[in-house]
């Protein structure tokens, strides 16, 4: 689970960064950044539970700017080690002062900052914010907390906040204790709230100071401050410790009393943080943000679902439009009448009808080769031009209508408008190579269909045989050798396929076929050359080539701009999250 909330923090940074405009989207992403960033801080802190249970207390004290975070702790090192200054947002790095500890178990620092640099405390830059400093205090054996990492954390509140932000939650991402310090003029503050609210399902145990109150207004301010907390947090509210303000730098002495209640509230919290229910902790983190953090993902998968329905809405449309004006179309269909040249040129050369089908089953050759007419495409492109040209239409049809859905996408899919408008350029870009390949392998379709024709018209021939009485009589017309004569005419290209079904000649050979008792089998062939025909473009045309293309044009998208995490992966994850060591429910 860690590995993949890394993965979908690093997507979500390489989003953020390649987006332009500011709008309500994009505050969203960041806003999910920074749950994100929390919450692989939290199960990292998993990882040091499992591998080092006897890691030090760890306690981050957090607070907008000048509530007096660096003073407090101060106060709680008992010797001055943290910067304190009046300026606003004077802490921008993180830096642990370590009390009472051994060095030797203090590797695992490294690892968990392992994004940030570690330096001296004196080092530290605001020109270098992916710095942390970690510093061993003076050995104390008397310190009421005994062995413990005390965080001093920039503030959360300040224009520049952001830029530093990601330090501050690593740094309360390992925190076994939060100590909030708020001063009467911060505390009402909605990032105050905001910040809670993110830390809530992380359960840990939380002490607020109160900072710089005057005591006339203690009260009010307590009572206000808890119901903040009850509106922003659904546990209990937790203990809040005051310290008065002073004109001066404050000291251990002059808050003796307060500074002891801290201590005091500090040791009953680390011994209650029980490092045990961990895991169940990261339940409500991830079960708390997960819709969130995978919704804009779902969104980029959506659209690409999106894109194959459109395609496969397109490509049935445009096999439509082939039917009703092809395949249904009483003057454009030329397919069975080429079907129907075929048996007219078998009628006229009694013999020859079973030569050509077992010879065509061996060799796969068109019979006109057989025949040695010399058909070529180029003489023969006007018995194919009326569905060529038909095919053509309505791809057009299908590109145009294409086109038009994804601008209706890109206006009415506000989230994902930029992947629909990448999406339209794609297409245009393309356009010109598709309707190409279209043409191609349209041709080659037209030319390896016509064994389906002459095979049609070798089952008309032999259901003739069975009828001797009709195949004599149909033999014996001068009728006949004319249509068969006409026939030859129009596979050498001397005849279109229109004149051919007008000619007198043709008219009546049709008319006696459909007479007689071949009449109800000539209608079921047809229909079956027809069923076919279709079956053959939609598969050799439209699926295999139209779809087959478009459908891998989302590939082609920069993926700079994309989270680009499929959706076997996202399952996958959210069945992890199903497992009971996490006792999460996700549908």
């Amino acid at each position: 689970m860690l590995d993949f909330i890394r993965l979908l923090k690093h997507r979500y940074k390489i989003v953020l960064d390649n987006i332009r405009s500011d709008t309500i989207w994009q505050q969203g992403l960041r806003a999910n950044l920074g749950s994100l960033a929390l919450a692989e801080a939290f199960l990292d802190k998993g990882e040091i539970i499992r591998a080092r249970p006897d890691h030090p207390l760890q306690i981050a004290v957090v607070g907008p700017t000048q509530a007096g975070k660096s003073t407090v702790v101060n106060l709680l090192l008992q010797e001055p080690l943290a910067g304190v200054s009046p300026l606003a947002g004077y802490t921008v790095h993180s830096q642990g002062f370590c009390v009472n500890t051994q060095t030797a178990k203090m590797d695992w620092v490294i690892d968990y900052f392992r994004d940030f640099d570690q330096v001296d405390l004196s080092s530290l830059s605001p020109e270098q914010l992916n710095c942390y400093a970690i510093t061993k205090a003076t050995p104390n054996p008397s310190h009421p907390l005994q062995e413990f990492i005390i965080w001093d954390t920039p503030d959360f509140d300040s224009i520049h906040s952001a830029s530093y932000r990601s330090s501050l939650l690593r740094t309360v991402g390992l925190a076994d204790v939060i100590l909030l310090v708020i001063s009467k003029d911060k505390y009402a503050d909605q990032s105050v709230w905001d910040m809670m609210s993110l830390l809530q399902p992380m359960n840990q145990k939380t002490i607020i100071c109160l900072n710089k109150m005057q005591m006339a207004n203690q009260a009010v301010v307590i009572q206000s401050l808890s119901q903040k907390w009850t509106a922003s947090r659904r546990d209990n509210i937790p203990p809040i410790v005051t310290l008065p303000y002073c004109e001066e730098s404050p000291t251990i002495d002059a808050l003796k009393t307060e500074i002891g209640e801290l201590f005091e509230h500090l040791k009953d919290s680390a011994d209650r943080a029980n490092r045990d229910k961990h895991e169940q902790r990261a339940d409500d983190l991830l079960s708390t943000h997960w819709a969130s953090w995978t919704d804009p993902v779902k969104a980029e998968q959506q659209a690409s679902q999106q894109w194959n329905q459109l395609l496969e809405d397109g490509v049935e449309d445009a096999l439509e439009l082939y039917q009703r004006d092809y395949l249904d179309h009483p003057q454009h269909y030329e397919t069975f009448q080429k079907a129907l040249a075929q048996l007219l040129r078998l009628l006229e050369i009694p013999g020859l009808a079973p030569v050509l089908y077992r010879t065509r089953q061996i060799i796969t050759w068109p019979a006109r080769k057989l025949f040695g007419i010399g058909k070529s495409r180029g003489n023969n492109s006007d018995n194919q031009s009326q569905e060529a040209a038909i095919l053509e239409q309505v791809q057009d049809h299908f590109l145009i209508q294409l086109a038009e859905a994804i601008l209706n996408k890109s206006e009415d899919e506000q989230e994902q408008s930029a992947w629909w408008l990448e999406m339209s350029k794609l297409l245009k870009s393309n356009n010109d190579a598709l309707r190409e390949s279209f043409v191609t392998a349209m041709q080659t379709y037209l030319t390896e269909f016509e064994p389906e024709i002459e095979a049609t018209a070798q089952r008309l021939y032999q259901k003739l045989e069975q009828q001797p009485a009709t195949l004599n009589s149909l033999r014996a017309t001068r009728v006949t050798t004319d249509a068969a004569a006409l026939a030859v005419a129009l596979h050498t290209g001397g005849i279109g396929v229109h004149d051919f079904v007008i000619t007198p000649a043709v008219l009546s050979v049709t008319s006696l076929l459909a007479e007689s008792a071949l009449g109800s089998y000539m209608n079921k062939v047809g229909a079956e050359l027809k069923q076919r025909q279709l079956e053959v473009v939609k598969n050799d045309l439209f699926v295999d080539q139209v779809l087959q293309v478009l459908k891998e044009l989302p590939q082609k998208m920069d993926s700079s701009n994309k989270f680009n995490i499929s959706a076997e992966s996202l399952s996958q994850a959210a069945e992890q999250i199903k497992e009971p060591r996490y006792g999460l429910r996700l549908s």
